[in-house]
């Protein structure tokens, strides 16, 4: 979706909002969709404390949440998928006299001589 936009704006400008309302799909998110159909955590209300079934309650959904972002940021660490791959399609890589293995024993990469004839 080009330019800034809030969060939830953009699953509506997108068709998504719709979609997961046919759908009849639970979905989680974080505050930034509380105008949506997502299951969002509970904000604190200003000058007053959080009940610790809303405590809860949002600790159940954080612990959700989290293993999502984390795959998102182990993704966006993945830097072919950004910026695509440059390399050359038509050769194949240069081969060495020796190539990487993991030894899980040691937990630790170590080098072992091929056999290049």
């Amino acid at each position: 979706m080009p330019g800034s936009r809030h969060d939830s704006k953009a699953i509506n400008l997108c068709g998504w909002q719709d979609l997961l309302d046919s759908s009849g799909a639970t979905w989680i998110a974080d505050t930034a969709y509380i105008a949506t159909t997502a299951i969002t955590p509970i904000k604190k209300l200003p000058n007053q404390s959080r009940a610790n079934q809303d405590k809860d309650f949002n600790t159940a959904i954080a612990r959700i949440r989290v293993n999502v972002e984390h795959c998102i940021a182990q993704l966006k660490a993945w830097r072919i998928l950004s910026h695509g791959y440059h390399g050359r399609l038509k050769e194949p890589p240069e081969s060495s006299t020796s190539s990487p293995t993991w030894n899980s024993s040691e937990h630790t990469p170590t080098i072992n001589p091929v056999n290049n004839a």
